[in-house]
């Protein structure tokens, strides 16, 4: 029964995650910038990752290509929120590193004299007290305290 109950969950895993995967597509999306003039080379990818000389010291970015921001940043909070939250940490700096509005989106690939930068809607700023949290430990812990909130097994399980 055991087995049976963990094919199934693996199952059902997969089934998910592929999903996922399958569904994105940055062709022609807000972040295909393969047609804009800055981007000299016309690659979709290449503004954010790169397959050689990409920057490793950049913590959970995989072939990272563009320059990091360096901001101090405000983080969010609310009365009603029951994460600690604090400075972004490294993947929330990888979003940040274009849509804070200090490092310009044509900032990649050691080009860091870039003139592009992102503005109106897009630009969320260095104030993220007033935007949705970021770099917080979502756990059973913090369901539990929250009380409105699930794990993320646990909400599987009650599908």
């Amino acid at each position: 029964m055991k087995k049976v109950f963990l094919l199934i969950l693996i199952t059902l895993f997969t089934f998910l995650f592929s999903s996922l995967l399958i569904g994105q597509n940055i062709s022609g999306s807000a972040h295909d910038f393969s047609s804009d003039s800055w981007n000299t080379t016309g690659q979709i990818c290449i503004v954010c990752h790169t397959t050689h000389n990409s920057d490793v010291t950049v913590a959970n970015a995989p072939l990272w290509n563009h320059q990091s921001t360096a901001a101090t940043f405000t983080p969010y909070s609310s009365a009603s929120i029951h994460a600690s939250t604090g400075d972004p940490d490294a993947s929330s700096k990888l979003c940040l590193s274009c849509h804070d509005g200090t490092v310009a989106v044509d900032n990649f690939g050691s080009q860091t004299t870039g003139t592009q930068f992102i503005t109106g809607s897009s630009l969320i700023g260095t104030d993220l007290n007033d935007d949705h949290p970021v770099s917080f430990t979502y756990d059973q812990a913090l369901a539990t305290n929250d009380g409105g909130l699930f794990d993320r097994l646990e909400y599987c399980l009650l599908l």
